[in-house]
């Protein structure tokens, strides 16, 4: 077994459990199959991260911290109108997906094939509940005349599209024959924050009773 300092076996653990867990989906993955893929031992589980839930809670923390502190900081940066307020959503979550492959395609078997809860994920040390609110007052500001659950189901129909774009582009791409291309990230970014755009503006103006 490779001989290494502490820090050096946590991010092997953590690299391994993102690309296995990625690749066959969480319950298809044992401890066995991740120490073995990171030249680990059950102990150093157990040392770096309690147990198995406390390795997949970390393997999400440790992406979606940085992403969703990110996000908000662009959101306070973002001039007024939906466009940026979108942007600042979908543009750092796309850049993710070029650094990080083995976590997006986590995210998206977890978006399609949830297995986790929110107390096994812990998403509220990832500030994800002050991304939610923050976004949700930001887009109810910004379209005053909409319902906020219909915002709310616009929203998830954008991180649909995104985790979507992500998994499937080259599909897209053999199934156009070339018509449709993946072009650069600013590209796909830009395509996405219209479409979001597109969606939430067409949102009837309805009371805000049917929430």
């Amino acid at each position: 077994m490779t001989s290494a300092n502490p820090s050096q076996t946590r991010d092997r653990l953590l690299d391994a459990a993102e690309r296995l867990f990625g690749e066959k989906g969480v319950g298809e993955v044992s401890l066995r199959d991740i120490t073995r893929e990171a030249d680990a031992n059950l102990a150093a589980v157990n040392y770096h991260f309690g147990s198995r839930d406390g390795l997949l809670r970390e393997v999400f923390l440790r992406r979606l911290r940085p992403l969703n502190e990110e996000r908000i900081a662009l959101l306070d940066k973002a001039s007024p109108g939906l466009a940026p307020i979108l942007q600042a959503f979908v543009g750092p979550t796309l850049r993710m997906c070029r650094e990080h492959p083995e976590f997006m395609r986590l995210a998206s078997r977890t978006h399609l094939e949830p297995v986790l809860g929110e107390d096994t994920c812990h998403l509220e040390e990832s500030r994800f509940p002050e991304l939610i609110a923050r976004f949700r007052e930001a887009l109810i500001q910004t379209l005053p005349d909409k319902p906020p659950g219909e915002i709310w189901w616009g929203m998830d129909f954008l991180i649909g599209a995104l985790l979507h774009t992500w998994a499937s582009w080259e599909e897209v791409e053999q199934l156009s024959g070339g018509e449709a291309t993946y072009g650069s990230d600013t590209m796909m970014v830009e395509r996405l924050v219209a479409f979001g755009v597109a969606g939430l503006s067409a949102i009837p103006d309805t009371g805000r009773g049917e929430e």
